[in-house]
């Protein structure tokens, strides 16, 4: 028994770094994207943290098969190289008749796994996208640079100053016809009654047509 806990034990710590590492891997590419949000949209640290944490168990479903591949290879590697494998056989101990604490504590986080995968991990994905389609309509207008031609879809919008709450002197140019407009400022409005997350609505003053030579 007390080498059955042996062999169990010597699992618990490479399964850890095999888990940290991988879930390391996986949310670079999740922490660069919520750099450039910060960046970009200004979002407040308390939507960053959110967004972070609601990424974390759609990479959990990922991480724990890595990291109990990389826990047995970790720990039976270094079994094999101190010789302690072979000190066991040489016991006259089958050594296969250790696993069953280990095989155990796999039966149980296969079965936590399921309930995870089936349960838990659909509902974080939902709020997740919902989260992320909001930040989408989070101050729209910084996407738009100043004195630039930005291309949005099928058009293309320049203007002179943005303000993040007005575009002066806009000119919108759909890439789809030949005619364009040009606009007086337009300014933003928040649908919520919070004015967290804003949608920009266009207000001209008055407007004129031109065709492009």
């Amino acid at each position: 028994m007390i080498l059955k806990r042996y062999i169990l034990r010597e699992h618990f710590s490479p399964f850890l770094i095999s888990l940290l590492v991988v879930t390391f891997v996986l949310l670079i590419d999740r922490v660069i994207d919520l750099l450039n949000l910060i960046i970009e949209k200004k979002l407040p640290m308390g939507i960053v943290l959110e967004v972070f944490s609601l990424s974390l168990p759609y990479n959990a479903g990922f991480v724990h098969p890595h990291g109990g591949f990389g826990g047995h290879i970790l720990a039976f590697g270094r079994m094999s190289v101190d010789r302690e494998i072979i000190a066991i056989k040489s016991s006259g101990v089958n050594i296969y008749a250790m696993l069953g604490p280990l095989l155990l504590a796999g039966l149980m986080l296969t079965a936590t796994m399921v309930y995870f995968n089936h349960w838990f991990l659909p509902e974080t994905n939902h709020k997740l996208k919902n989260l992320m389609l909001k930040i989408a309509y989070y101050k729209p207008m910084t996407i738009i640079q100043e004195r630039e031609y930005n291309n949005l879809l099928d058009y293309t919008i320049w203007c002179a100053e943005n303000d993040e709450e007005t575009l002066k002197d806009v000119l919108i140019y759909d890439r789809s016809e030949s005619p364009f407009p040009s606009h007086d400022p337009g300014r933003i409005r928040a649908h919520d009654p919070d004015e967290r997350w804003q949608c920009p609505t266009h207000h001209p003053a008055k407007r004129r047509d031109a065709t492009a030579k």
